[in-house]
């Protein structure tokens, strides 16, 4: 699920994702992403971000989980 707050949200896994594989994934993808335990993933945009960029975002999280391999 995701959940959020203003411009800080945080996206958890189900079981066996690792959220540091995502991350580095994700950074692969040219996204900065911060793993805050094994399954979740919190994401502190700075408050000028576009929304294209959301969309980057949300768009390399999708890529990265897919990435991933489940443990």
């Amino acid at each position: 699920g995701v959940r959020g707050d203003g411009a800080m949200w945080a996206a958890a896994f189900g079981d066996g994702i690792d959220g540091v594989a995502v991350r580095d994934r994700m950074l692969e993808l040219g996204v900065i992403a911060r793993p805050i335990g094994p399954p979740t993933m919190a994401f502190c945009p700075p408050l000028v971000i576009s929304d294209a960029d959301l969309d980057r975002c949300g768009e390399a999280l999708a890529a990265a989980v897919a990435a991933v391999p489940r443990s």
